[in-house]
């Protein structure tokens, strides 16, 4: 609604329809007018269907793809963000010679339902692993008394 020289003009630009009046009620009675004369000729013409249509479900379907999309990528956002922080909540455990040790009984206990070829095949496998972390367990317990020298320990190029 426009006022402009005492007049009062009401107008809906998406029909190009305007009204007006010395003042709002003769405005909007010949406002009302134009419109039932407007949506009168486009019914006697029979573009009713083709001006009066409803949005076509293909906006609607468009719509609902942009909504799932925005959804699917929120939770992932969630997602992420919810194992950051389990991630920072939850430390980190390291091993320690209990675990190992208790591993170990575990296993003897395991150990004792087996059938004989069984237990072999488990002994065979325990052998294995323990030469291959002797080494290891010796420097676990004598550790070096000085810092060892990185430049001693040359990596490897790679194009080899």
């Amino acid at each position: 609604m426009i006022e402009k020289d005492g007049r009062f003009f009401l107008f809906e630009p998406g029909l190009a329809l305007i009204g007006s009046g010395a003042n709002i009620d003769e405005a909007y009675a010949q406002y009302v007018d134009l419109r039932r004369r407007y949506v009168s000729d486009i019914e006697m013409s029979g573009l009713a269907p083709v001006v009066f249509a409803r949005p076509s479900k293909g906006l609607l379907k468009g719509v609902l793809v942009e909504l799932s999309t925005f959804l699917a990528k929120t939770i992932l956002v969630v997602l992420v963000l919810a194992g950051l922080l389990v991630a920072a909540v939850i430390p980190v455990t390291t091993l320690s010679i209990a675990d190992v040790a208790d591993k170990a009984f575990d296993v003897a206990v395991d150990m004792q339902g087996m059938k004989e070829d069984q237990r072999r095949k488990l002994s065979q496998s325990i052998g294995e692993i323990s030469r291959q972390l002797r080494s290891f367990a010796e420097s676990w317990q004598n550790p070096p008394r000085e810092p060892l020298d990185p430049a001693a320990f040359p990596r490897p190029r790679k194009d080899q």
